[in-house]
């Protein structure tokens, strides 16, 4: 298994015990050759054998590290102290869902970021596979732009205030899908400080009750076409056009994220109307807010997505979830939205991961 929403330590104490045969955590594709070729020659016992006694001992430390962990000391977490009555807290344009039900290709497109791309082909910059599929990528984006396909999105803002470690969303006006009163958002803090020198969490960065302040969220996924054209080529027997094709629509999702962001900074939210950035200055968020994802350190776990699917109603653009909160189309995305100047500090935490 893989993928950005797992890792070796999750495997480890999540997924194999699971399981009575063994689970094993790959970075990506490209590695399933090496291991196929691991458990079908004479290796195969001592490869699994290392494999037991490595999860074995990651499950250990991570029990240990949680039991010396679960009651810190709270003189040893230091909070960022904001002092909120001195910040200039902009209200969105508007409260509840918009649903932008076409952003077209052209419109995303200079967003994509081809590091990515070339990434998942596991080639170097300016070698030549890498200029032979870019250009076959840039000529199937010119044959998915001339077909009128496109992605779709619902961006949402609400009102919000910050409670202890949780970020508390109050029920939307407008809100026509099964939620509750209130919506509470599970922010951990982090247990040792960063960088920062503060144990960051992402309510921080939300005002507490009584400040007006509200958070945003998103989801961006392939228009219908776009789903059904991925869907048959996957059917086919070309298994180059179907990655390419794949690779493609999941740069487009990202891109399309990257461009409404963009919007919700600019326009939508308002925060920041006088933004000019670069690319190169927006792929290393050099921007005021930002974007967290479901799945990565700062929201963890993955069933927070169903909050998402209640304020925003995932079904109208096409997502579907399963039980454990993966999305369907795989080209989907979906997060919130901070406007605070000061979430920053979080950017500085998670530059690795961007």
């Amino acid at each position: 298994i893989g993928g950005a929403t797992t890792s070796a330590l999750h495997t480890a104490t999540r997924i194999a015990p699971l399981y009575q045969g063994p689970v094993i955590y790959v970075k990506d594709a490209s590695q399933d050759a090496i291991i196929a070729h691991k458990l079908l020659t004479n290796e195969r016992e001592e490869y699994l054998e290392n494999l037991r006694v490595e999860q074995e001992r990651m499950r250990n430390n991570y029990e240990s590290k949680k039991a010396r962990e679960s009651n810190p000391a709270s003189e040893n977490i230091k909070k960022i102290n904001i002092d909120w009555s001195q910040e200039t807290i902009v209200r969105p344009s508007f409260s509840g869902v918009r649903l932008i039900e076409r952003i077209p290709i052209a419109e995303v497109r200079p967003y994509i970021n081809w590091i990515s791309f070339r990434n998942l082909w596991q080639v170097q910059k300016d070698s030549h596979e890498a200029k032979d599929i870019q250009a076959e990528a840039e000529a199937l984006l010119n044959a998915l732009t001339r077909k009128g396909m496109g992605l779709t999105a619902l961006v949402g803002f609400f009102q919000a205030y910050s409670e202890n470690n949780s970020i508390v969303i109050a029920k939307p006006e407008q809100c026509c899908h099964s939620c509750r009163q209130k919506i509470i958002i599970s922010t951990p803090r982090q247990k040792k400080a960063g960088k920062t020198g503060y144990n960051l969490a992402l309510c921080d960065f939300v005002a507490p009750k009584g400040y007006g302040d509200h958070v945003g969220c998103f989801a961006v996924t392939l228009s219908p076409e776009l789903v059904e054209r991925l869907e048959t080529v996957k059917k086919g027997d070309n298994a180059y056009e179907a990655l390419l094709l794949q690779g493609l629509c999941d740069r487009l999702v990202e891109a399309a994220s990257e461009w409404l962001h963009a919007k919700v900074r600019k326009e939508l939210w308002g925060y920041a109307p006088d933004e000019h950035l670069s690319m190169k200055q927006m792929y290393s968020a050099a921007y005021q807010g930002i974007r967290p994802a479901v799945g990565y350190p700062s929201l963890p776990d993955q069933l927070q997505i169903f909050k998402i699917d209640q304020l925003l109603n995932l079904s109208r653009i096409g997502i579907k979830l399963t039980e454990n909160g993966a999305m369907y189309p795989q080209a989907s995305t979906c997060g919130f939205y901070l406007a605070s100047p000061h979430s920053t500090y979080f950017v500085v935490e998670e530059q690795k991961i961007k």
